[in-house]
Formats: C-alpha cells, sequence, structure tokens
C-alpha cells in the first residue's frame, strides 16, 4: 500500500507536515500536507502520483517538468498535478525552493478541478503570495492539530487555496516581473 511519506523527499533542510487518514469523507479528502525548505539538492521524478496535489513555491527558485511542458519556478508560481501526471522538481542549488503542499482525493476532485479550470497540469503564478501563505499556514496548522474537525477542515481549506491561486493566477510567460514581496519570505511557517 502506497502512504503519502514514501514520496516525501528527504532533500530537505526542514519541514512541517502532517498526514491524515482520508476514508472518513471518500468525496473530497485532504491526505497531507506541509511546507519543506528544500536543499540545493532537491529533485522529485515521478511517473505518477496516487493523489492530486497543489504546490506553490514560497521563495527560492527551479526546474518544474510537468507532463510534457518545463517551466522555470519563481517565488508565486503554483501547479497541480495528479493520477497519470508524470513530474520532476529541481530546486536551484543558488536559491533552493522553499514551498506549500497539500495532497487531496475523492470523488468530487476531478469536477471541482474542471469547474474552475484548475486542472492536473495547471501551472501558473500568483500575483500577491501572501493570501496563500497564510491559507497554508492555517491548513497545515488545522492538520497537525488533528482535532476532531481536522479532516473537514483541511478539506474546506484545500479548496479555498486551488480557489485563491485560480483567482489570482497571471500568465507564467507575461508576468515574470512581477515581484513577490521580498518582507513576506520569512513568513513560511518553519524556522531555522
Amino acid at each position: 500500500m502506497q502512504t503519502p511519506n514514501s514520496f516525501i523527499s528527504h532533500e530537505v533542510e526542514s519541514s512541517r507536515l502532517f498526514f491524515l487518514d482520508p476514508v472518513e469523507d471518500g468525496n473530497f479528502a485532504v491526505v497531507f500536507g506541509g511546507f519543506e525548505r528544500c536543499a540545493a539538492d532537491y529533485r522529485i521524478d515521478r511517473r505518477d502520483f496516487p493523489w492530486y496535489s497543489l504546490e506553490f513555491v514560497s521563495h527560492g527558485s527551479g526546474t518544474l517538468w510537468l507532463g510534457g511542458d518545463v517551466e522555470e519556478l519563481v517565488p508565486g508560481s503554483f501547479y497541480v498535478y495528479g493520477p497519470s501526471v508524470p513530474q520532476r522538481i529541481e530546486a536551484s542549488p543558488e536559491s533552493p525552493l522553499g514551498k506549500y503542499f497539500v495532497g487531496f482525493t475523492g470523488t468530487e476532485v476531478p469536477e471541482f478541478l474542471e469547474r474552475y479550470d484548475i486542472a492536473p497540469g495547471t501551472v501558473s503564478r500568483c500575483l500577491k503570495g501572501e493570501p496563500i501563505r497564510r491559507a497554508f499556514a492555517t491548513l497545515i496548522d488545522s492538520g497537525i492539530r488533528k482535532s476532531k474537525l481536522a479532516r473537514p477542515l483541511c478539506a474546506i481549506l484545500t479548496r479555498q487555496l486551488l480557489l485563491l491561486c485560480s483567482d489570482d493566477a497571471a500568465d507564467p510567460v507575461a508576468d515574470r516581473s512581477v515581484v513577490i514581496d521580498e518582507e513576506d519570505r520569512g513568513r513560511d511557517g518553519v524556522r531555522g
């Protein structure tokens, strides 16, 4: 049986992670989430992935191969992948990535992603990173606490994150000049 822990990279300097059992709600359930400050040699190379995932780059840079496309990752970049979408992510050794992520599954997920035009393979860039970072921080706190409402809270927060990213999405090529606030880079929820 595949577990989320078996897909987490070990090329990280620090991380803050949570894992949930998605069995309770098969419609839209969060499996895992977190933040990782990647090491200079960070690399993920997967031909497939059993869950849907949203990742958001808070700081640093790198390269993403998603399906057949190659994209530069910079602060504000976000991307969605899922089952049957190959992905490779490499951090820039000069400026390693700091990124948030959430993995989710359920029968309602494909329709939700299609309805809001954020299907697996989507790559874009948010113009305002702070609201996304705050929402991810709340998601991580809720997942780590594992209260009796952690599962539904995480599911709602993940939908919110997907909608926030989609609503604030910019053309990744046309908006390279947009700069995410430098002062926000230290607010990743992981210190050290």
